[in-house]
């Protein structure tokens, strides 16, 4: 308004050589004001243009003193007509998550996606989970997973596999999720053999299945076991090398008529055992249902995870078998209708305590067959030594100024927590940040890559003696938004289908960036729609788009 006066000052004085009328003086007037406005209104539009995506792609970074910072990237679409669309596969299947870091009997909830080639779900298709090393821990039909009570790694533990049935067809793939129970690992050692059925009756002329399982001295099943099958009397017959016995012997028992030699992990050990070989047909008496495993031992509130296998007189797996678990002997223990023991507060020797009963259909009805596991309960006999301290979680990921809650958990070498534990948390060097002794970090570094900044120390007293267990944090301090992607950078999609895109930020160090805004929008309207979350459902142009679908990835700036 100073310099509007002004200006309205200096024209409002009459030349005396010229005569200005009130009209011109109006305009003139009026025109300042103009001029004057549209110089305010372009600093407002500066200041707006600054919090606006740029039109560009990578050309609309902002300074660390601006609101945000923006990123425009691309993806492309192929839209194919429905009916070039390859319906009805499986591909692949993505796990979340895709590993497994656990401490003993964490319970963890996995989920898992199935994707056809072109990477859309794949819809209608039948979810299974399964243990394929059952040390590592149980997982029941809706994907939650009990991790079991031996540290160690597991590759592979759990098997994720999704089945499409097209009703022409079916499809599948599976996944694999690695397990690693956190606390000291204790490297099992190959300790016995068992076999299926215990005590093989077989018959005249008849190709029948030798199965063999290795256990460790607690009584776990050691996958990976290879086995290698002999026959001691050859008037018995011939076995192959995955356990199929040929019967040329009459009538009779042949006692150690077949040795099976168990390897793993550089350890050997065999097992002969009786064959007995009856002239009549398969009857139903012959049906055998045999735990595993047999015998076990368990420490006081643990869990094991027990399975039972139904045989004819094949040696075949029994098909339509249904499984109930009681406990003969309830002092040691309880057992839910899927196997999974927990061990009780007595310790002993408790045998034949847990009862299997399989129930197998028949021609003339069901057929029943039953079978026990004997435990060793192990009691507590000293307290628990610190062994190590493990910091949750190993890593913080925050941007400068932001705060993290830790926490430790110190364990013994099976990994239980230890009592009577004095913890205690520091920053090393410099630091990024500051820490309290409650674990509450709070980061005041830049941004970049702080290895081992972050130390928790733990101190257990026995006795005389003073046992002190370190470990450290990682600690990541995000920067500004540097780099943007969208995933997948290609997809195809039929006319009406829908394909799933994220867009992702890193900052100059690499790290992936939490709490960005990402705006969604497609090139040409007539291609498809976006929604909020980069959900694109294509149209009736079919082709290929170059950058159809565009992806603004704002990180919001503070100051």
């Amino acid at each position: 308004m100073v310099v509007l006066r002004h200006k309205l000052g200096r024209v409002s004085t009459p030349d005396p050589r010229v005569r200005w009328s009130t009209t011109a003086s109006v305009t003139l007037v009026a025109l300042a004001i103009a001029v004057l406005l549209a110089a305010c209104s372009n600093k407002l539009v500066d200041r707006v243009a600054s919090n606006a995506p740029s039109a560009h792609a990578r050309d609309a970074t902002q300074t660390a003193t601006q609101p945000a910072v923006v990123r425009k990237v691309f993806a492309s679409v192929l839209i194919v007509e429905a009916d070039e669309k390859r319906a009805g596969s499986i591909e692949r299947v993505v796990v979340s998550p895709e590993a497994l870091l656990v401490d003993r009997g964490e319970v963890v909830r996995l989920s898992a996606r199935a994707f056809d080639e072109d990477g859309l779900p794949a819809t209608g298709a039948d979810l299974m989970y399964a243990m394929t090393d059952v040390r590592a821990g149980s997982v029941r039909a809706d994907g939650v997973f009990t991790a079991g009570r031996m540290p160690g790694t597991y590759p592979a533990a759990i098997t994720v596999t999704m089945v499409l049935n097209t009703g022409g067809d079916i499809h599948h793939a599976s996944a694999g999720i690695p397990v690693t129970v956190v606390g000291e690992e204790e490297i099992a050692r190959l300790s016995r053999i068992e076999l299926i059925p215990e005590k093989p009756t077989v018959l005249e002329g008849q190709l029948y299945r030798l199965r063999a399982f290795g256990y460790d001295e607690n009584g776990l099943v050691i996958p990976g076991t290879s086995f290698e099958w002999s026959v001691n009397d050859p008037a018995l017959g011939v076995v192959n090398r995955i356990g199929y016995l040929t019967v040329h012997g009459g009538p009779g028992t042949f006692p150690g008529g077949v040795s099976v030699t168990a390897t793993w992990n550089g350890s050997e050990v065999a097992k002969a055992f009786d064959v007995t070989v009856f002239d009549a047909k398969v009857s139903e008496d012959l049906y055998k249902v045999q735990v595993l495993p047999q015998r076990f031992f368990i420490d006081d509130g643990e869990e094991m995870q027990l399975r039972a296998y139904a045989l004819n007189g094949l040696g075949e797996l029994a098909a339509g078998t249904t499984l109930r678990w009681s406990m003969a002997n309830t002092e040691a223990g309880t057992v839910t209708g899927s196997g999974l023991f927990l061990a009780g507060d007595s310790s002993g020797i408790f045998t034949e305590a847990v009862r299997v009963e399989a129930i197998i259909p028949g021609e003339k009805g069901a057929i029943r067959a039953v079978d026990y596991a004997s435990v060793v309960v192990r009691g507590e006999k000293e307290a628990r030594r610190l062994s190590m301290v493990i910091p949750r979680p190993s890593s913080v990921t925050v941007a400068r100024g932001g705060r993290a809650i830790l926490f430790s958990r110190p364990v013994d070498s099976a990994g239980r927590t230890t009592d009577g534990v004095a913890v205690a948390w520091e920053t090393v060097g410099d630091g990024p940040g500051t820490v309290d002794q409650n674990g509450s970090f709070k980061a005041s570094a830049g941004p970049g890559v702080y290895l081992s900044s972050v130390k928790v120390t733990a101190t257990q007293d026995l006795g005389e003696e003073r046992i002190t267990r370190t470990a450290t944090v990682d600690v990541y301090i995000t920067g500004s938004l540097t780099e943007a992607s969208v995933e997948p950078a290609l997809s195809t999609v039929s006319q009406g289908g829908t394909v799933h895109f994220t867009a992702l930020g890193r900052d100059e160090n690499g790290l992936t960036l939490p709490g960005l805004v990402v705006r969604w929008e497609v090139t040409d309207p007539s291609l498809g729609t976006i929604d909020a979350v980069g959900n694109f459902t294509a149209g009736k142009t079919i082709g290929f788009h170059r950058n159809a679908i565009v992806a603004t990835v704002i990180q919001p700036l503070t100051n």
